[in-house]
């Protein structure tokens, strides 16, 4: 077997495997801007029928790759329906990240309307 093959064959595996996966939504990110660069995010939705809302909830790793010290840096998420409306945005942020340091963050987003489909998560404010 060719290694274009395996490699086609492990993406299409990938691809089902989220497509599959109950609870999960659909991810798109910019990686990095200025000194700050996420690593990885992973999206899932919780829904609640007693409480009658949706808790979505991404959740990944994001590093300082500069040379000082951020004093103050945050990744943000916009979430978004099936028809690509944006429905709202949350984040997470972090104080005195060192140079290397990577950090694990959680951005939750509360939907009354039960229509999160997707997901954009970026680097927001660093200083």
């Amino acid at each position: 077997m060719s290694k274009k093959t395996l490699a086609l064959g492990v993406c299409v595996l990938m691809l089902l495997l989220v497509v599959f996966s109950s609870g999960c939504i659909e991810e798109g990110f910019e990686t990095k801007t200025g000194d700050l660069e996420i690593l990885s995010s992973e999206g899932k939705i919780k829904h609640s029928e007693l409480m009658g809302w949706d808790e979505a909830t991404v959740t990944g790793q994001a590093k300082n790759v500069g040379d000082k010290v951020l004093s103050y840096a945050s990744v943000e998420a916009k979430f978004y329906d099936s028809a690509g409306n944006l429905l709202g945005h949350s984040l997470d942020n972090i104080n005195d990240l060192a140079p290397g340091e990577t950090w694990s963050f959680k951005i939750t987003y509360y939907d009354d309307t039960c229509t999160v489909k997707s997901y954009k998560v970026y680097v927001g404010s660093c200083w």
